[in-house]
């Protein structure tokens, strides 16, 4: 089992949106966003995090592209 280190102020975390689209509910992501800066995190929002195709957040592909692109982010 990967047991991930704990989280520290300066880390980023990714945000993404693998399945349904979250923009009708920027609101939240950009209040949730302040708030992680204001704990010590940096935050970085997936290229298609807002997208909106149907009821999902883009594509399969930029959908695929946002979560890979986050787990392979060295930061």
């Amino acid at each position: 089992m990967i047991k991930p280190l704990k989280l520290k102020k300066g880390d980023v975390i990714g945000i993404v949106s693998p399945s349904g689209s979250i923009l009708h509910k920027k609101n939240y992501v950009h209040r949730g966003i302040k708030i992680l800066n204001e704990m010590g995190f940096r935050t970085r929002l997936g290229k298609n995090a807002l997208k909106q195709r149907g009821y999902m957040a883009g594509t399969d592909e930029e959908r695929r592209d946002d979560l890979i692109g986050m787990f392979e982010d060295k930061e």
